[in-house]
């Protein structure tokens, strides 16, 4: 997948975090403007650490994800949300509660066992296998010029 950071400090180390845990399975290029996912500073809520807005085809391919952090996305209390936001970039289109990365505040920060064989998975699947979005998102759908899309929204963690 094409990731443009931004040039974000460490972003890239926070994606590739997806390929050491999934064994390869995921790999990213990082590129600029033209990238699929795109991490941005953004006007945010401050209440918030980020936003990510995947978009679909019909079918359910991802098209591309725009990842927009807020003011506080670099505190405390907004730990590995990058990591966290990629998550949801590459297809893990909901959240656990395992107490691991993909818990709603980003849980321990790390990516459990089965969050990566979810995604190993996913992506052994030979290009152009059709997943129905509507089957693995957890969020609302919506649908804007043309392709659907789930928005995500990470809280900071609270003390």
């Amino acid at each position: 997948m094409t990731v443009d950071t931004g040039r974000i400090p460490n972003a890239e180390a926070d994606f590739n975090r997806w390929r050491d845990a999934t064994g390869g399975a995921v790999t990213f290029v990082f590129i600029g403007d033209t990238a699929g996912i795109k991490v941005r500073l953004g006007e945010a809520d401050p209440d918030i650490c980020a936003q990510t807005v995947v978009f679909f085809t019909a079918a359910g391919g991802i098209t591309r994800a725009d990842i927009t952090l807020s003011p506080i996305s670099g505190t405390p209390a907004c730990v590995d949300t990058i990591a966290h936001e990629a998550g949801h970039s590459i297809g893990f289109l909901g959240h656990t509660s395992d107490g691991g990365l993909m818990d709603p505040d980003g849980g321990n920060g790390q990516i459990t066992g089965q969050v990566a064989d979810m995604i190993r998975t996913l992506y052994s699947n030979p290009p152009g296998t059709i997943v129905k979005v509507s089957q693995v998102a957890k969020g609302s759908l919506t649908t804007r010029g043309g392709l659907q899309s789930v928005t995500f929204v990470t809280p900071p963690r609270r003390p």
